[in-house]
């Protein structure tokens, strides 16, 4: 079966729908994602909030790639659909598409994006949404302490720290040293 003269391997936009709504269906019955398919999500949401690194290698090129795509979708239609591609399409199929489908296919989920809304995927993005902004709202809070408020070490002495056993003992005098007729005084005081 062809796709206007591109295979559905490679992908066109219509297989690619297909794909997407196909995922959007299971994720809906089961009422959630499997361990494997957070990890993707997880992944896809990092890559969507980092900035792009310099390439150099064919892995980085294709992670490139990967993460233009799911910005663009990001920007059109939303992180719920970033998650669902991440999910439905995956980095592999994604980085492996020919550039104009790549770029075609964001504007066309964009078109369908009311038939690909799925319920567990905007819940999931919501909770983390809120985790995120209260792990944000709890470092603003704390804030970062300045020079002033940071505690310091004290400051080494050139006296050794002593304890008050060892004040009182010197305060004391050494039985040794003194005449026996001041030790035995001092034994019945």
């Amino acid at each position: 079966m062809e796709c206007g003269g591109v295979s559905p391997t490679i992908h066109c936009p219509h297989t690619c729908y297909k794909k997407l709504r196909g995922t959007c269906r299971t994720i809906e019955s089961r009422e959630g994602v499997k361990k494997h398919e957070q990890t993707r999500i997880n992944y896809a949401l990092q890559l969507v909030a980092t900035s792009s690194a310099p390439s150099g290698s064919k892995t980085a090129e294709r992670q490139e790639s990967y993460q233009h795509f799911l910005k663009r979708v990001e920007k059109l239609c939303g992180l719920e659909m970033v998650a669902l591609c991440a999910i439905g399409l995956g980095k592999t199929a994604i980085a492996g598409m020919r550039e104009s489908v790549r770029l075609e296919l964001p504007s066309s989920i964009k078109l369908m994006e009311n038939t690909l809304k799925c319920s567990p995927l905007r819940k999931l993005i919501q909770e983390r949404s809120a985790e995120d902004h209260t792990a944000s709202t709890m470092e603003e809070l704390r804030g970062t302490p300045t020079e002033s408020e940071t505690p310091s070490e004290p400051e080494a002495s050139s006296e050794p720290e002593t304890s008050y056993e060892a004040e009182t003992q010197a305060l004391e005098p050494d039985p040794a040293a003194m005449p026996p007729t001041q030790q035995i005084g001092k034994w019945y005081q």
